[in-house]
C-alpha cells in the first residue's frame, strides 16, 4: 500500500479519478433529498519483487450512509464457485483447449442504478466545479463503495452476454455457455475477471472481441499452463523456517484449547487466524489433502496458545513435499463419469460428533473435498456413514445436472463406502430396533438410490479415499491416498 500523500504526487493519479467525473453524475441543487459523503482512494500496485507499476485512483461513496428501502433493496451479487472453476480447468486440461483469460478494467462503474433510486452525494474532494461548490451530485450510474454496486454490475454483464448468445447456467449462475452447432465456448465469471475456453478457437476470439467492443478490458492472453494432458495450479512454492514433514498431523495428537483470557492471547502476537485463514484459502483452491488438519485448527479461533501455532506451522510445513497441484488427464472413455468415496469417523470429538468426510472425483482428480464434524451424536458407526453419505449425496447431485448442462450426461453414479451396514440401510427400506430413530431427511440417500442416480459400492477401508478428510493417518497410507486424489510432484519452474 502506498501513502495517499505520495499518490497525490503521481499525475497518473489524478487524471484517472478525473475520467469518471464528467459522466458519472449530474449536478443539481440541494433539496430534501438526503445526501451521501464520497473520498478519494489511492493506492498502487506492485509486482513480484515489490516495485509499484501501477498507480490507481478510485472515488468511493460512503455506502454504510445507505439506507435500506431509500438508497437500496437489493445487494446480492453471485460469486463463481471454486469448484466449477476447478470443474472448467479440468475439462481444459482433458481436452487440450486453450483458455483466455481477461480482466474487466473498474467493473463497477459500468453498473446502471435502478431507475426508481435516487442516490445524492457531495462532490468529490478535490474535484467540486469552481463557483457551484453548492450544488450535490444525483450519479448517473454505479459506483465504489455503494450497497448494490455488485449487483448492478452482474446484471449489467449478464444483460450483455445473453445479448451475444450466451446462456447462464442454471445450476452455476457465473458460468455461461455458448453453442454454435458441434461448437461449445465455456465462460466464467469471477466479479471482474472473465476466463473463456471451449472447443472452437474462432468462437473464443469472437466472444473475447465482443467483451473488448462493450468494455474497458486488460487482455491477459492464455493461460500459462495450456497443455493438453497436464495442467498445474500452483499452490505453494516454499516454506520458510522449518523443513518439510510429511504428514499435516500426527496420529494420536490432541488439541485442547487454551487457557488463556484474551489479553493473555493478544501478548503472544502469534498471527494464528491469519495462518489458519490462508490454510483454509489452500484446501478450497488446491490442497484437499490437509482439510481435516485445518478442520481441527478452526476450533481453536479464539483459543489459542503456542500449541496451535506448532501445529497449524506443521500443516503449513507439510505442504512443501508437494509444490504444484498436478493434474493428469485422459481423454479415455468413461473419463468424463464422477465417482465418489465417502467416511465418517465415529465420535471423535470431544463432544462425541462424529467427523464426516467425502470426495468427489473427474478425471482421476479430486474435484470436490470436504472434512466436517456432524450436527448431530450418533448411536453408532452405519449411522454416521449414512448421515455422512447423506451429504455427499446432495453435492453429487448437484454435480450431475451441472454437468449435463455442460453435455456431459451422467450415468448411475458409483460411491464408495466402506461400511457395509451403511449401505445396507441405503439400499433396504424398511425400519428395525436399531435405525428406526433416524431422522426422515437422511433417507434422502435411500431414495436416490432407488430411483438409481446413485450406487453404492463396498471399498476396503485401506483403499478409501476418504479416510483421509476425517482423521490424522500414518505417513505410508497417507501418501497412497493422496496419490489417489490427483495430487503429486510436479514440476517447480
Amino acid at each position: 500500500m502506498i501513502r495517499c500523500v505520495q499518490a497525490l504526487t503521481k499525475p497518473q493519479s489524478k487524471s484517472k479519478m478525473a475520467a469518471w467525473i464528467s459522466p458519472g453524475y449530474a449536478l443539481l441543487e440541494r433539496a430534501f433529498h438526503p445526501w451521501g459523503s464520497a473520498q478519494d482512494v489511492l493506492f498502487a500496485s506492485g509486482n513480484a519483487v515489490g516495485h509499484f507499476t501501477k498507480y490507481k485512483a478510485r472515488l468511493v461513496i460512503k455506502g454504510f450512509m445507505q439506507r435500506y428501502g431509500l438508497d437500496y433493496v437489493e445487494i446480492f451479487a453471485p460469486v463463481l464457485r471454486y469448484n466449477t472453476l476447478r470443474l472448467v480447468l479440468f475439462l481444459v486440461a482433458s481436452n487440450g483447449w486453450i483458455i483466455r483469460q481477461m480482466d474487466v478494467k473498474t467493473a463497477f462503474l459500468n453498473g446502471y442504478l435502478d431507475e426508481d433510486t435516487e442516490i445524492f452525494m457531495v462532490q468529490p474532494p478535490n474535484f467540486a466545479v469552481p463557483g457551484m461548490e453548492h450544488l450535490v451530485c444525483k450519479l448517473l450510474e454505479a459506483i465504489y463503495g455503494l450497497k448494490q454496486a455488485p449487483r448492478c454490475w452482474y446484471l449489467t454483464l449478464h444483460e450483455f452476454l445473453v445479448s451475444i448468445s450466451f446462456e447462464r447456467c442454471i445450476k452455476e449462475v457465473c458460468l455461461y455457455i455458448k453453442r454454435v452447432g458441434d461448437s461449445m465456448v465455456l465462460l466464467t465469471v469471477y466479479v471482474d475477471d472473465i476466463t473463456i475456453t471451449g472447443n472452437d478457437n474462432q468462437e473464443i476470439e469472437k466472444a473475447c472481441d465482443s467483451l473488448k467492443l462493450r468494455f474497458k478490458m486488460t487482455d491477459l492472453g492464455q493461460g500459462r499452463d495450456n497443455v493438453s494432458t497436464r495442467l498445474c495450479l500452483k499452490s505453494l512454492r516454499e516454506v520458510q523456517h522449518g523443513h518439510p514433514v510429511s504428514t499435516p498431523e500426527v496420529v494420536g495428537q490432541v488439541l485442547e484449547p487454551s487457557k488463556l483470557n484474551p489479553s493473555e492471547m493478544k501478548t503472544l502476537n502469534l498471527p494464528y487466524r491469519e495462518l489458519v485463514g490462508s490454510l483454509q484459502n489452500l484446501v478450497t483452491c488446491t490442497r484437499p489433502d490437509i482439510a481435516n488438519a485445518v478442520r481441527s485448527l478452526s476450533k481453536y479461533l479464539s483459543c489459542f496458545d503456542e500449541s496451535h501455532w506448532k501445529q497449524a506451522k506443521r500443516v503449513l510445513r507439510s505442504t512443501a513435499p508437494i509444490a504444484l497441484f498436478k493434474i493428469d488427464c485422459t481423454n479415455q472413455v468413461g473419463a468424463f463419469q464422477v465417482e465418489a468415496y465417502c467416511d465418517a469417523d465415529f465420535a471423535n470429538s470431544e463432544d462425541r460428533r462424529s467427523i464426516s468426510g467425502f470426495l468427489v472425483m473427474f478425471l482421476g482428480c479430486c474435484l470436490s473435498a470436504r472434512s466436517r464434524k456432524q450436527t448431530m451424536v450418533t448411536l453408532s458407526t452405519a449411522e454416521a456413514e449414512y448421515i455422512a453419505l447423506c451429504d455427499l449425496v446432495k453435492e453429487l447431485l448437484w454435480y450431475i445436472e451441472l454437468l449435463e448442462e455442460l453435455g456431459f450426461p451422467q450415468r448411475s453414479i458409483v460411491v464408495h463406502c466402506d461400511n457395509q451396514s451403511a449401505i445396507a440401510i441405503a439400499k433396504n427400506p424398511g425400519h428395525d430396533e436399531r435405525t428406526k430413530h433416524i431422522s426422515t431427511k437422511y433417507h434422502f440417500v435411500r431414495d436416490q438410490v432407488e430411483k438409481g442416480r446413485i450406487q453404492l459400492q463396498y471399498c476396503p477401508t485401506k483403499l478409501i479415499v476418504a479416510d483421509i478428510l476425517t482423521k490424522a493417518i500414518p505417513r505410508e497410507q497417507f501418501e497412497i491416498l493422496r496419490s489417489k486424489m490427483g495430487l503429486a510432484d510436479g514440476p517447480t519452474n
